[in-house]
Protein backbone atom coordinates (compact mmCIF):
# COMPACT_ATOMS: atom_id res chain seq x y z
CA UNK A 1 0.00 0.00 0.00
CA UNK A 2 1.17 3.33 -0.88
CA UNK A 3 1.81 6.16 1.37
CA UNK A 4 -0.93 8.32 0.19
CA UNK A 5 -3.04 5.05 0.63
CA UNK A 6 -2.36 4.78 3.72
CA UNK A 7 -3.28 8.02 4.71
CA UNK A 8 -6.47 7.64 3.14
CA UNK A 9 -7.18 4.85 4.92
CA UNK A 10 -6.38 6.30 8.38
CA UNK A 11 -8.62 9.23 7.64
CA UNK A 12 -11.26 6.77 6.78
CA UNK A 13 -10.76 5.03 10.40
CA UNK A 14 -10.96 8.32 12.00
CA UNK A 15 -13.69 9.09 10.80
CA UNK A 16 -15.72 6.10 11.41
CA UNK A 17 -14.49 6.39 14.75
CA UNK A 18 -15.73 9.71 14.90
CA UNK A 19 -19.37 8.17 13.85
CA UNK A 20 -19.50 5.22 16.08
CA UNK A 21 -18.90 7.85 19.10
CA UNK A 22 -21.71 10.18 17.83
CA UNK A 23 -23.30 6.78 17.54
CA UNK A 24 -22.91 6.16 21.19
CA UNK A 25 -20.77 2.73 20.07
CA UNK A 26 -18.11 3.75 22.70
CA UNK A 27 -15.97 0.45 21.93
CA UNK A 28 -16.50 0.76 17.79
CA UNK A 29 -15.28 4.23 18.54
CA UNK A 30 -12.14 3.79 20.21
CA UNK A 31 -11.14 0.53 18.13
CA UNK A 32 -12.09 2.33 14.94
CA UNK A 33 -9.60 5.58 15.84
CA UNK A 34 -7.09 3.02 17.54
CA UNK A 35 -6.66 1.35 13.81
CA UNK A 36 -6.15 4.85 12.18
CA UNK A 37 -3.52 5.51 14.38
CA UNK A 38 -1.98 1.83 13.67
CA UNK A 39 -2.30 3.19 10.12
CA UNK A 40 0.05 5.94 10.45
CA UNK A 41 -2.32 8.84 11.34
CA UNK A 42 -0.32 11.76 13.86
CA UNK A 43 -3.91 12.16 14.99
CA UNK A 44 -5.41 15.64 16.21
CA UNK A 45 -7.65 17.85 18.96
CA UNK A 46 -11.16 15.98 17.25
CA UNK A 47 -9.64 12.57 17.25
CA UNK A 48 -8.48 12.90 20.95
CA UNK A 49 -12.20 15.03 22.18
CA UNK A 50 -13.56 11.87 20.37
CA UNK A 51 -11.67 9.88 22.14
CA UNK A 52 -12.11 10.99 25.42
CA UNK A 53 -15.57 11.09 24.71
CA UNK A 54 -15.37 7.58 24.49
CA UNK A 55 -13.43 6.35 27.16
CA UNK A 56 -15.55 8.35 29.97
CA UNK A 57 -19.09 6.58 28.55
CA UNK A 58 -16.76 3.30 28.89
CA UNK A 59 -15.91 4.10 32.57
CA UNK A 60 -12.00 4.73 31.87
CA UNK A 61 -11.50 8.35 33.20
CA UNK A 62 -8.14 8.47 33.73
CA UNK A 63 -8.10 8.03 30.47
CA UNK A 64 -10.89 10.53 28.92
CA UNK A 65 -8.99 12.79 31.11
CA UNK A 66 -5.45 12.42 29.15
CA UNK A 67 -7.17 12.66 25.99
CA UNK A 68 -9.30 15.34 26.74
CA UNK A 69 -6.05 17.46 28.24
CA UNK A 70 -4.09 16.76 25.32
CA UNK A 71 -6.53 17.60 22.99
CA UNK A 72 -7.02 21.10 25.15
CA UNK A 73 -3.35 21.89 24.69
CA UNK A 74 -2.81 21.44 21.12
CA UNK A 75 -6.80 23.43 20.52
CA UNK A 76 -5.02 26.38 23.11
CA UNK A 77 -1.75 26.23 20.88
CA UNK A 78 -3.64 27.05 17.21
CA UNK A 79 -3.84 30.49 16.08
CA UNK A 80 -7.03 32.50 16.36
CA UNK A 81 -10.07 31.96 15.01
CA UNK A 82 -10.39 28.78 15.76
CA UNK A 83 -13.07 26.31 14.16
CA UNK A 84 -15.76 27.07 16.43
CA UNK A 85 -17.20 23.25 15.87
CA UNK A 86 -13.83 22.41 17.33
CA UNK A 87 -14.65 24.26 20.29
CA UNK A 88 -18.28 22.98 20.45
CA UNK A 89 -16.96 19.40 21.00
CA UNK A 90 -13.96 20.64 23.02
CA UNK A 91 -17.19 22.07 25.23
CA UNK A 92 -18.98 19.18 25.38
CA UNK A 93 -16.06 16.78 26.22
CA UNK A 94 -15.41 19.04 29.28
CA UNK A 95 -18.60 19.17 30.30
CA UNK A 96 -19.15 15.73 30.25
CA UNK A 97 -15.93 14.17 31.90
CA UNK A 98 -16.38 17.33 34.69
CA UNK A 99 -12.78 18.82 33.06
CA UNK A 100 -11.25 22.43 34.32
CA UNK A 101 -10.73 24.32 31.29
CA UNK A 102 -8.01 26.30 31.95
CA UNK A 103 -8.23 29.91 32.26
CA UNK A 104 -6.31 32.30 29.61
CA UNK A 105 -2.58 32.29 30.93
CA UNK A 106 -3.10 29.74 33.41
CA UNK A 107 -0.91 26.43 32.91
CA UNK A 108 -3.02 22.90 32.34
CA UNK A 109 -2.55 19.36 33.75
CA UNK A 110 -1.82 18.11 30.42
CA UNK A 111 -0.12 14.50 30.31
CA UNK A 112 2.40 14.12 26.97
Amino acid sequence: MTNSELAWHSQYWMLLGAARVRAADWTGGQNAIDRAFQLGAKGDPWDRLFLAIAFWHRGEASEAHHFYHRAAAAIDAQPQPRDPALDRLRDEAAALIRARTPQPGTTGSARS
